[in-house]
């Protein structure tokens, strides 16, 4: 009856996931047998509609696989995420561009119910099995996770504030956005961005503070691990037939522009 990725997270084990952009849930349900411990389920850049986000999240359930899907949502309006959490029914949300600690606890108050937060009561939803879980009121404010998404200068300077508000249990880096907000063009490969990354994570894991991020890069995803990163959501479902299906195209038309190559390959 635990939340997994919530109980993963307190294990301090290293958890690897990836990211959804295609809106299809037999891509999810594909993903989730691939071995990820979680899969973010994308609502801020995919057009991702609510019956869709709760299909995606069932196919990455009933796959059985142990994978843990999760919501990043696109907004922290207290009445779509009342959707989110009692229509499509997931336990772990990700929210993204949180500026302050004020904007962090805003977001547990519409997550939460009394007297926890300011949430909205309603019993017969997917979370509460329709009505039969027993004692869900109390239960899933122990099930609920929030992690809140990093992205700008300014929350990266209020980042310990942020990150232990109360109800908030991770921040996950936007190194992207980060980036482009600095005016780093080579991301970790830039030396002063990385001592600045390096020096946040430093900060959070001084505070107790768990802290995610997006990796598109094996050894920029190790080496944030070894920094002190807690989980890492590397690549995206679009990126890998992109990136496939780009080199594979390429393999075949250098072969077949070089008959003796097909030859030595067969």
């Amino acid at each position: 009856m635990d939340n997994a990725f919530l109980k993963k997270l307190n294990s301090r084990d290293p958890m690897w996931g990836s990211l959804l952009f295609s809106g299809s849930d037999v891509v999810a349900e594909m993903m989730a047998h691939m071995g990820y411990d979680f899969l973010v389920i994308d609502g801020e850049h995919a057009l991702n509609s609510l019956p869709n986000m709760r299909s995606m999240v069932r196919a990455v359930q009933a796959a059985g696989t142990g994978c843990i899907p999760l919501v990043r949502v696109p907004t922290h309006n207290p009445d779509y995420l009342k959707q989110v959490l009692d229509g499509v029914g997931v336990e772990t949300l990700m929210f993204p561009f949180v500026e302050s600690r004020e904007e962090a606890r805003a977001i547990v108050d519409a997550c939460l119910y009394p007297p926890h937060g300011k949430r909205g009561f309603a019993a017969t939803v997917r979370p509460g099995w329709y009505g039969v879980f027993p004692d869900y009121l109390h239960a899933v404010t122990e099930r609920l996770c929030l992690i809140v998404q990093i992205e700008s200068e300014q929350a990266m300077k209020d980042i310990v504030h942020i990150g232990t508000t109360p109800g908030i249990h991770s921040v996950f880096l936007g190194l992207g956005d980060l980036a482009v907000a600095l005016g780093v063009d080579k991301g970790l490969q830039d030396p002063d961005f990385r001592a600045y990354i390096q020096d946040a994570l430093a900060r959070c894991a001084a505070a107790g503070i768990f802290v995610g991020s997006f990796q598109f890069f094996t050894d920029q995803a190790a080496w944030f691990l070894e920094q002190g990163g807690r989980y890492v959501s590397f690549c995206s479902d679009m990126c890998y037939i992109s990136k496939t299906g780009r080199s594979d195209l390429h393999t075949l038309r250098q072969l077949v522009q070089n008959p003796l190559n097909v030859k030595e390959s067969l």
